[in-house]
């Protein structure tokens, strides 16, 4: 089943499935859409809502994160053709799951991409991380690493605390 072909219709029901309050249905959308390969990146990359700030770690972000990166080196080059994209959003997302995949082969693209991005803006500094990550031994955290152990922690249920009061303490 892999690299299936479906329409632009059924892709986007795939990414609206995402969305979902029920983890089986997110799920199963974001294995299928892994599964799709390469015909996935684009509208995945373009799936962030509107708005919505890539990097921020949003549950919708860091599904799609980990949806293109699941689906690993075949899928580089279509990111780095993303790294053009006239959408913003699109070439942060871009860099992100260059960053999660960690090729060496990606770098050039990126110094480029960084090179033109505004110095300090959130895309400069997600391909500048992506960079790091790819590079060093000394690389940041995994963006997904972090956002799955937080999500993780967000879907524990609490431990009831005994609420004290500082004013009887």
């Amino acid at each position: 089943m892999r690299g299936c072909k479906k329409s632009p219709k059924e892709v986007h029901k795939l990414i609206t499935l995402l969305q979902s309050e029920k983890p089986k249905i997110r799920a199963g959308a974001a294995l299928e859409l892994a599964q799709m390969g390469p015909g996935a990146v684009e509208p995945l990359l373009e799936s962030l809502p509107n708005g919505e700030v890539p990097g921020a770690g949003s549950p919708q972000e860091t599904i799609i994160v980990s949806v293109l990166a699941k689906m690993g080196r075949k899928i580089i080059p279509h990111l780095m053709h993303s790294l053009d994209s006239d959408n913003c959003a699109v070439r942060e997302l871009a860099a992100i799951v260059l960053g999660e995949i960690a090729d060496p082969s990606t770098l050039d693209a990126l110094q480029r991409a960084v090179r033109d991005a505004t110095e300090g803006s959130l895309e400069h500094m997600l391909m500048q991380a992506a960079i790091l990550k790819i590079e060093g031994p000394n690389e940041p955290p995994s963006y997904l690493t972090m956002r799955e152990a937080e999500l993780g922690e967000a879907q524990q249920p609490a431990k009831a605390e005994p609420e004290y009061n500082s004013m009887y303490l």
